[in-house]
Formats: C-alpha cells, structure tokens, sequence
C-alpha cells in the first residue's frame, strides 16, 4: 500500500488529485489545507481513499510521494512541518518555489539531510508534444527563443518558460541579461501577491538568446517562435498546433497537432514513473532552483525599488 499526500488542495492541487485517483495502485491519498472547505471537496471526490485534515498530523509515519501545492509564502513552513511529522520520500514542488532566497538554500540542506528526493512541477518536459520537437531542437547547432502573449502572469509563470528554454538547449543553467518592466504593480489573482509585465531576456547554451514578454491590456494568446540554423517552429500552445520549417525538408511548411496534457493528465504519470523508476521527467529541485534564482534575485531588486518589503518576491 502507497502512501500519498497533496498539501494544498486549491484548483490546482484538485487537479492533482484527480490525476492521482486515476492511479491503478493500491494507495491511500492524504489531502491538506487550512480551507475546511477545500478539504471536504477533496474528500468528497472520493471518500474511499481519501482522508483529509487540517495539518500535518494527519499523515502516517511513511510517505511514498509528496504533493506541496500551497502558496510560496507558506511553502518552508509547511516543508519543515512535514519532514519533522513523516518519512517521505519523494516530493513534487509547486511553483514559484518560496519568497525569499535563503529558504531555497536551507530546503536544499533539508533535503539533502533527510535523503529526499525531489523535483518541480514544470510541466511542459512531460508534455510529449515537446519531446518530439525536442529531437528537431537537438540537431540544431544554436536557436533563439522568443515567447509573448498578453497577461498570461510573467511573475508566476515565467520559471515556467525558462524551464522550457533549458529543457530545448539541454543546460542545466540559464543567464538573465536583462529585465525591461513595466513600472505599474498589479494585484495577483491569488490574494496578497503580485503581477508585473515587460520582457525577460537571457541566454542559455546553444539557444543564443532568449526573450520572454508579457503585455499588458492585451489578449493576445502565447506565441511561440524558435528558430534555428536549421529550422523554424511557430507554437500556438493554446490553438494546440506547431507551424514547423525544416532544412532536410526543403524549408516546407507544415502544420501539426501540438496537443497540451492538463495537471489531471500528468501527475499520475509523473508518479507512477518516480515509484517504478526513481525518477520522472521534471526538473530536480537543485536544476529549478538555478532558474528561480536567477529570476528571483532581479525581480526582488526591481519590486523593493517599487517600495515593496525588502527581502521578500511577492509572487507564486
């Protein structure tokens, strides 16, 4: 019998534990949130197997895999309230990770400490559309990245899009040069954090340069070019398509399918792959927290200039 747990059941952790509930296992599934509410949903989505509660006293001595999907704010706290409570093996980081750049330092110590292993949820590497484009990318020798769409929430999902970009260039790090703002703070959908707009460039390895905006007062869904010395691909995330240019194709236009698998796709996926094998396509937790950093540390600067709290990135 399989011990699991989601911390945090909002929309996203619903999610999954929807894909969870797929999972042909014998298992036990234990779901926390300080939301009674949010708890009752969970447990009432199938009361078999679930068991709900407000903290971490719930859970049993061992668990196999860890769902952490609360906001970064509470995220240390609620890391350090489970190791001291269970065993556990495996976890699976939402994202932005936390606030503050020493808690990345002391969760990497912990988890080294405690012999956890650990990755994030950026999804897209389990996204089998891109591993098929991903063969193209390799046998390119360099390409560049440009990525926009209007208020699809730079702060909250731009570690996503630099994972991308490492994913495509295969490096395990990647450099921001620059970030272009805009001045104007926003309110975040998620209550007491923030959204910010403008562009984030960089580079990483082969993938020469990238560029990664946000526009504001704009519905433009999310672009996709990437261009290589050997191909060019247009991606439509949301239209589900990729317009792809080949050289060994004679530069000839072709439109595929690009299909997007949903949370309640991957995350039963993703733990049936860390039980059988040790491990899953995501990044590791020491991979991501290069990204985060290299995000975070500018984007700090940036909102105390804006005379927001030292310290602190108010983004999840």
């Amino acid at each position: 019998m399989y011990n699991f747990a989601v911390i945090g059941v909002g929309a996203l952790g619903k999610r999954h534990l929807e894909s969870i509930l797929k999972l042909d296992l014998p298992y036990k599934v234990y779901v926390i949130d300080r939301d009674e509410k949010a708890v009752a949903e969970a447990v009432d989505m199938c009361s078999e197997k679930v068991n709900g509660g407000l903290d971490v006293t719930i859970l049993p001595e061992e668990l196999d895999v860890v769902i952490i999907a609360t906001n970064s704010n509470v995220r240390r706290l609620v890391f350090e309230q489970l190791i001291e409570h269970s065993k556990v093996k495996n976890i699976i980081f939402e994202k932005v990770l936390f606030q503050k750049i020493e808690d990345y330092y002391e969760v990497e110590k912990r988890l080294q400490e405690h012999d956890i292993k650990a990755w994030i949820n950026c999804a897209r590497r389990e996204q089998p559309a891109y591993w098929e484009f991903k063969e193209v990318v390799d046998k390119s020798k360099y390409f560049t990245f440009q990525l926009a769409g209007g208020q699809w929430g730079l702060g909250c999902n731009a570690v996503h899009m630099l994972d991308l970009v490492k994913f495509l260039s295969g490096e395990q790090e990647c450099r921001i040069h620059k970030l272009n703002l805009l001045p104007e703070i926003v309110d975040s959908k998620r209550s007491g954090y923030k959204e910010i707009f403008g562009t984030i460039s960089g580079e990483c390895g082969k993938c020469q340069a990238f560029s990664i905006a946000c526009y504001k007062d704009s519905t433009l869904p999310i672009q996709i070019e990437i261009i290589g010395d050997n191909f060019r691909a247009h991606i439509l995330e949301g239209g589900k398509k990729i317009t792809l240019m080949q050289e060994s194709n004679g530069w000839q236009v072709e439109e595929r399918e690009f299909p997007m698998l949903y949370v309640s796709q991957t995350t039963g996926n993703i733990i049936n792959s860390i039980l059988t094998t040790g491990d899953c396509k995501l990044p590791k937790f020491a991979d991501s927290m290069q990204a985060h950093l290299e995000l975070l540390q500018p984007l700090m600067e940036f909102f105390e200039k804006q005379g927001l709290e030292k310290g602190i990135c108010p983004i999840t």
